[in-house]
């Protein structure tokens, strides 16, 4: 069973990951991927913990519903990790403001280089952030 010291533990980091947000920057901490994994293991809670982790994963969901709404209005193809096969993780980190991403991880194109063998140019994904990918594109 996880105990009291977990749930405040839990909701202290989730007031400075809020802190973070209001500022602007992002977290070192993957809050959204602890959450879910907390109830994708079938981890024991007591009432105030499901209800601590219940509120944080709906607010996970609404974040991912403005994603696939983002994507959807922009007429962007999403893909399976498993269709890229290109090393990315099942959470990043955008290249450009650290953002933690989970779930859906845009990937653009920044930058060409040459390939060593053939001397062609070859072009890199790298995970970015919804909000980069907006600025990228004005």
């Amino acid at each position: 069973m996880l105990g009291t010291n977990t749930f405040v533990q839990l909701a202290t980091a989730a007031v400075v990951n809020d802190n973070y947000l209001a500022n602007q920057t992002s977290s070192s901490m993957r809050l959204e991927t602890i959450c879910w994994n907390i109830i994708i293991e079938g981890f024991e809670m007591d009432q105030r913990m499901k209800e601590l982790v219940k509120r944080m994963t709906m607010r996970s969901l609404s974040k991912i519903q403005r994603e696939h709404d983002f994507f959807a209005k922009k007429n962007i193809k999403v893909f399976e990790p498993s269709e890229l096969n290109k090393g990315i993780y099942e959470t990043e980190r955008c290249r450009s403001c650290t953002d933690n991403l989970l779930n859906y991880i845009p990937l653009i194109s920044t930058y060409t280089s040459k390939d060593p063998r053939t001397g062609k140019p070859t072009n890199t994904l790298q995970p970015y952030c919804i909000k980069c990918v907006e600025r990228f594109q004005e």
